[in-house]
């Protein structure tokens, strides 16, 4: 049996999920699924280097707002939504790579954080 707790922590995390679940899965039926480019900088003594990219996915909200990763990752991990965002990464930066290639001379690389499921996930590969 549970007693409920107005200032129950493990509710309000719960709470938490869920509302960013709804709030994932929404953007992505949306098109609200953006991504984000993290540009990272060469050390001093490698200068002459070109920069690297690193790609991360945001929800935008009703209102414009841009959500950081770690606000909905956990949810998606725990609702098994973490394969259709790193597919939908995967093929918005090369769509992306394909359409602007003229900058790619620009860059050294961009870098992808996938998760253990996408990993594992054969689709991934094809």
């Amino acid at each position: 049996m549970y007693i409920y707790q107005p200032n129950d922590k493990e509710e309000a995390i719960r709470e938490e999920v869920l509302n960013n679940i709804a709030l994932l899965n929404k953007a992505l039926n949306e098109e609200r699924l953006k991504l984000r480019c993290q540009k990272i900088l060469p050390t001093p003594s490698n200068s002459n280097e070109k920069p690297h990219y690193e790609i991360l996915p945001t929800v935008e909200d009703e209102l414009g707002i841009q959500l950081a990763p770690g606000e909905f990752i956990h949810a998606a991990e725990r609702y098994n939504r973490m394969q259709v965002i790193d597919h939908w990464v995967i093929h918005n930066v090369f769509s992306w790579a394909m359409q602007h290639k003229e900058q790619l001379n620009h860059i050294d690389c961009f870098t992808i954080n996938l998760s253990g499921h996408s990993l594992n996930d054969d689709g991934l590969h094809s």
